[in-house]
């Protein structure tokens, strides 16, 4: 199995709504291969993750429709906290 099929068997393998699954999976498999690579393994060892990037991307599609600058720094943030989230992991570790 190649990667990108392994994040597609990854993500469907998730509790995620199956629209949702098919949304994720058609548009993080168009990724080049060392983030499709990255995500593999962080959808594996994290797969609350795996939500995280569904709402994530949900949430830009509304933000981008709404033309609502307070929604973008929003997600900007949260993409933030989830960074330093990461970082602090790395460093516990």
């Amino acid at each position: 199995m190649n990667k990108s099929e392994e994040l597609k068997d990854t993500i469907f393998k998730s509790t995620l709504e199956i629209q949702d699954k098919n949304k994720l999976s058609s548009i993080l498999v168009k990724l080049n291969n060392k983030s499709i690579n990255t995500l593999v393994d962080l959808f594996k060892e994290k797969p609350e993750w795996i939500l995280k990037f569904s709402n994530n991307i949900k949430a830009k599609k509304k933000a981008f429709a709404s033309k609502d600058p307070k929604a973008w720094n929003d997600i900007i943030e949260a993409e933030a906290l989830d960074l330093l989230e990461i970082a602090i992991e790395e460093i516990d570790e």
